[in-house]
């Protein structure tokens, strides 16, 4: 009671302590951020037009687009098209509230009639009854207020998608296209030329030629501003450790793999004795052996030869049941295989099912059937097949629950045999003969499976093969570390490229990294080498060892640039190609005298070449060239193109033919298409105007 009479007595004096407290740990804090910060900035992972974006709502769009790719997809590619996928809706969101756009009840009837209109229990004659949907809804708030709320959310998101669709369908009015337009495209088009031309690649005019400075390059560089804005770079060089066994490690581990396939004594310690342990040679329960001695398990499963090892197909396909081959090197692995079972199986086989599915599959949302009544059926209609093999087709339209083979009476085609694609059908279907019919139970229900047919039956064989990983020993790995320690520690005194010189060590190079990149050169993903490189703490000349799943990588960061645009170092390649291709073109006009093809084609040594009935639709001459055969307009006949710069070269044309297209009664196709392509284009246009005009700051690399 005393302790808080005390606290009563001073309850301000110590609140104030505490605050003060508080208060210091945040100012220790904010001198370790670098100043004051208002809001929660630091959870923030952009803004956009002054709107920020938290860590936490992005993270959840991040997480979200993972699940629609495969595991293997760099995470890194997700997160960059999350945040475009956030500054478009944004950015778009903006305009539409600008614009002042909103959703009728109309306007929303027909939405729901495109998302809910093939649910029957809304329609009425075929037709979607908005007063039905709306009934249901007000039973819904009734009886299951959870659900209610969550439909609530799926009828905004109906808002927002009829909001988008309709200012985007504001925008594509105006780039309609009339029949005036539509006549002129079809004859740009469909207007065909015969063309003889030169095609001199840029690599026949000698760099040296021409001269770039780094004055164009910079000013190649202000004009472009946006091509070359950066979000800060970063050089590196590098020396890789790789982790990978030495010849000593490779005979270690075949002498462990000899020393398991003859028998030898081992002592009981239980029963006191010595016993005889069988081998790998004289073994005959070779799924036990293998899961204790082996680090591949056994493959109780038939290979073709072409399933086999291709360096030692021959020597295993050869062997007879009970002999063995080995030891020999694959994948990674010593092995040593012995054939313990031989037969002929064929090559594809011809099949038709029935399935039955039940409550409680993906495949059984439409029916009513318990696992019990399914197997039951399954049964039934396996005797009838038995019996009468021609009703399976009419069985197979009445009963089978796969939509896409009931309609061909259950028919699957022919399936070949693929060593990697085994499940419970297929392994009935390649070990039995055409005729058998059996009932098989997968996650999709019960299947009544027929083998119509088999062809190729050829010899397969078993094996039983002893494996051993090739992998570094202790002694390969400390010794890793330790050198991959030891010059770490010399090139941070001393420099990075003559140490790793006097010791033998390859130097690789990773120049003009960006926040978000990944991929180093040699070594692959390695993010969290890049994050360190962009780390606020972190300056040229720092030097960091990464335990990787390669081994150790040593790395310096090299140059440092802020964000911002460009320099002339960091844009010098890109320019440099752009500029090279635009001055060869310059230069070779400036320096053609000759109006003859065949002289020009000597000169610079190429051949004069002929391309008929070349189009703005089909503009390949040596490649898609649209703006080079788009020249052909404007030429008459038998004159010369002035030098013109392509993608892959410069070109002089000669027309030798020029054939109009003949008027065509009706336009409306070609409105649609154009409609169509236009429509797309704006869409791309929109967001590129809008991107380019907003504010936009991001710091994803702070946060993945």
């Amino acid at each position: 009671m005393a302790v808080l009479n005390n606290i009563r007595k001073h309850g301000i004096f110590l609140i104030v302590i505490i605050a003060l407290a508080l208060f210091s740990f945040v100012l220790a804090d904010v001198i370790r951020q670098g100043g004051l910060s208002f809001g929660d900035s630091q959870n923030v992972v952009g803004t956009i037009n002054g709107k920020e974006i938290t860590n936490l709502e992005f993270d959840n769009r991040v997480q979200g687009m993972r699940q629609n790719y495969p595991p293997e997809v760099s995470s890194t590619l997700i997160t960059n098209q999350a945040w475009d996928a956030t500054v478009k809706q944004t950015l778009i969101e903006d305009q539409i509230e600008k614009a002042g756009i909103e959703i009728g009840p109309r306007q929303l009837s027909a939405a729901l009639a495109r998302q809910f209109g093939q649910n029957q229990e809304f329609t009425t004659n075929g037709q979607f009854d908005v007063n039905k949907f709306k009934a249901y809804l007000e039973q819904l708030r009734a009886i299951n207020p959870e659900v209610y709320a969550q439909w609530l959310q799926t009828e905004n998101q109906v808002i927002d998608q009829s909001k988008i669709e309709t200012y985007f369908g504001l925008v594509q009015a105006g780039t309609a296209v009339t029949p005036t337009e539509a006549k002129e495209i079809y004859k740009l088009n469909n207007t065909r030329f015969d063309l003889e031309y030169v095609k001199i690649p840029f690599a026949a005019i000698n760099d040296d030629a021409v001269s770039i400075s780094d004055q164009e390059i910079k000013q190649y560089i202000d004009t472009h501003q946006k091509q070359f804005k950066t979000n800060g770079l970063r050089d590196l060089r590098f020396v890789l450790f790789e982790e990978k066994p030495t010849a000593e490690d490779e005979q270690a581990v075949k002498e462990e793999l000899t020393g398991l396939l003859e028998d030898h004594e081992t002592y009981n310690k239980a029963a006191g004795i010595e016993e005889t342990e069988k081998g790998f040679k004289n073994t005959t329960d070779y799924e036990q052996f293998l899961s204790e001695n082996s680090d591949l398990p056994f493959e109780d499963s038939f290979l073709f030869k072409d399933d086999l090892p291709k360096t030692v197909a021959d020597s295993l396909f050869s062997l007879q049941t009970g002999a063995a081959f080995g030891p020999y090197k694959d994948n990674g692995f010593w092995k040593y295989s012995k054939l313990i079972e031989e037969h002929k199986m064929a090559d594809s086989v011809e099949l038709k099912h029935i399935l039955i599915s039940y409550q409680g599959l993906q495949t059984g949302q439409n029916t009513s059937r318990t696992a019990a009544q399914a197997e039951q059926l399954a049964d039934s209609i396996l005797k009838v097949v038995k019996k009468e093999p021609k009703k399976f087709a009419d069985l197979a339209m009445e009963f089978s629950d796969d939509t896409s083979s009931k309609v061909e009476g259950g028919e699957l085609g022919w399936i070949p045999h693929a060593q990697n694609n085994q499940n419970e059908i297929l392994d009935f279907a390649f070990s039995n003969d055409p005729g058998s019919v059996k009932v098989i139970q997968t996650q999709f229900g019960y299947h009544v499976v027929a083998i119509q047919d088999s062809k190729d039956k050829q010899r397969v064989i078993k094996l039983a093969t002893l494996a051993k990983e090739i992998h570094p020993s202790d002694q390969t790995l400390n010794d890793l570390f330790n050198n991959a320690t030891k010059f770490q520690v010399a090139a941070t005194d001393g420099d990075f490229d003559q140490v790793a010189e006097e010791n033998g060590y390859a130097v690789k190079l990773a120049k003009n990294l960006e926040p978000l990149d990944e991929n180093l050169p040699g070594i692959g993903a390695h993010r969290n080498i890049v994050k360190w490189a962009f780390d606020k703490e972190n300056k040229v000349g720092d030097i960091t060892r990464f335990d990787t799943d390669l081994g150790y990588v040593v790395a310096q960061i090299t140059a440092a640039t802020t964000k911002g645009i460009k320099d002339v170092e960091a844009a010098r390649n890109e320019v440099t190609s752009i500029l090279l291709r635009k001055k060869k073109g310059a230069y070779l006009k400036e320096n053609l005298s000759s109006t003859d093809l065949s002289e020009i084609a000597t000169t610079y040594g190429v051949a004069v070449r002929k391309k008929e009935e070349v189009s703005l639709a089909n503009p390949n001459i040596d490649g898609n060239e649209p703006a080079v055969v788009g020249h052909a307009f404007g030429l008459e006949k038998n004159s010369l193109s002035q030098p013109l710069v392509g993608r892959s070269g410069i070109y002089i044309l000669k027309l030798i033919d020029r054939k109009d297209p003949e008027d065509i009664s009706s336009y409306n196709g070609i409105i649609s298409q154009e409609n169509q392509k236009n429509a797309f284009q704006s869409s791309q246009n929109i967001f590129k105007a809008l991107e380019n005009k907003a504010e936009i700051t991001e710091k994803l690399a702070e946060f993945y």
